[in-house]
């Protein structure tokens, strides 16, 4: 091996999808990282910009939980008059790839997302100065709190867009609650273990960060189902566990103000 630390094996597609993607003893591992011909299914971690220029694609429904109840993040809502550059900088604040425009009684007018400063930016008329209802996308597709995974998934394919904005309604008749990407809605399903630690790191809320934990205990299983060293599980096992208490702690002094003391560990 040269002193490398990796062995890499060429493997025909064809085979690798019979006897690893759908084999019953190794799906549970091989589904959820895919890299294979994605033609007729979407792996987890995918993002659903590829699959939404594909006018005809059909969806298959990773780990099948179609009927898994999605949970929307707290929404950046701001007023049509902002200018856009305070926008982006609320943008940045936040974290977040979009903003929502809404009206004195929180109804949404329109979003303004990541893709629409792209988009503007290449028109030599933009000013960063304009008010954020000049170049904001309008109207918005609007779901109810209880949309479901599958139904998520298919209004993103079919109506070509990227955020869903939860309302008190449904409609944009109703105030707004949160929103929903298409990054989050396939981070749902996803069990990649750099993933679950970044989700872990960025819960703005307990019932958020307890959400994401419990899908650890599900890669512990599947780890455990699929043989893998007990070395290698337990010091994943420690890094999996320090995101929770690290941001539980966060999140307590962001309710409750600083420690009085520091913190000690054992």
């Amino acid at each position: 091996m040269d002193g490398k630390d990796a062995l890499v094996y060429a493997i025909p597609l064809e085979l690798a999808r019979v006897h690893l993607v759908e084999n019953a003893a190794t799906d549970h591992f091989f589904h959820l990282d895919w890299k294979g011909n994605r033609d007729g299914f979407v792996p987890s971690g995918t993002s659903l910009r590829r699959l939404m220029k594909k006018r005809e694609s059909s969806i298959h429904l990773p780990l099948g939980e179609d009927s898994l109840q999605l949970q929307f993040s707290e929404a950046l809502c701001v007023s049509p008059e902002t200018p856009v550059f305070e926008v982006a900088q609320r943008m940045n604040e936040w974290k977040t790839d979009a903003a929502i425009v809404v009206d004195d009684q929180n109804r949404p007018l329109g979003i303004l997302t990541d893709s629409d400063f792209r988009r503007h930016n290449a028109d030599p008329q933009f000013q960063l100065s304009a008010a954020v209802q000049e170049m904001m996308t309008h109207p918005v597709s609007c779901f109810e709190v209880s949309i479901r995974y599958a139904d998520a998934l298919v209004a993103m394919v079919e109506k070509r867009i990227h955020h869903l904005i939860i309302t008190q309604t449904g409609t944009s008749e109703g105030a707004v609650l949160g929103i929903i990407s298409d990054h989050e809605v396939l981070l749902e399903q996803a069990l990649n273990p750099t993933i679950i630690i970044k989700r872990m790191e960025r819960a703005k809320t307990v019932a958020r960060l307890k959400h994401t934990a419990e899908k650890v205990e599900l890669l512990r299983r599947n780890y455990i189902t699929a043989n893998v060293s007990t070395t290698y599980l337990l010091k994943m096992m420690t890094q999996f566990y320090a995101g929770p208490y690290s941001n539980a702690i966060r999140l307590a002094e962001k309710h409750l103000g600083p420690a009085p003391c520091d913190f000690a560990w054992i």
